[in-house]
């Protein structure tokens, strides 16, 4: 059964995981069309939305955060 989590989010903690997200990304050296590629499970327009402060996932936000820091982790070695 799938699971929907909803958060309640501040409109400062959407740009402070927005700041994460987009430095996590920028550390590989990767466009967002390329991440958000090996993240496999995002488009380039939600990525940017999440780091931009717009938008949060409609995921479980610490998922997407550990996806996101496992990948950049593994172009970082």
């Amino acid at each position: 059964m799938k699971r929907n989590y909803v958060m309640q989010i501040t409109h400062e903690e959407m740009a402070e995981y927005g700041k994460l997200f987009r430095s996590l990304r920028k550390s590989t050296g990767l466009s967002l069309t390329k991440f958000a590629d090996e993240l496999k499970i995002i488009s380039r327009t939600s990525l940017s939305k999440w780091e931009k402060g717009i938008s949060v996932p409609k995921e479980d936000i610490y998922l997407i955060e550990c996806r996101i820091r496992e990948v950049a982790e593994n172009y970082n070695k």
